[in-house]
């Protein structure tokens, strides 16, 4: 059964990974829809 636990553990990490990294893309669209795409729609007007 050591192999067994092995691969569960392994499995459960690259979940866990998976999760952080969609929890990191999550954060970076929300930043950019908070403080980014306001500021460069306001110099979008300013420019026209």
């Amino acid at each position: 059964m050591g192999i067994l636990d092995q691969l569960r553990k392994e499995a459960d990490q690259k979940k866990s990974s998976e999760q952080q990294e969609i929890d990191q893309n999550k954060l970076c669209e929300q930043n950019y829809k908070a403080e980014i795409l306001p500021k460069m729609q306001e110099i979008f007007s300013y420019m026209q």
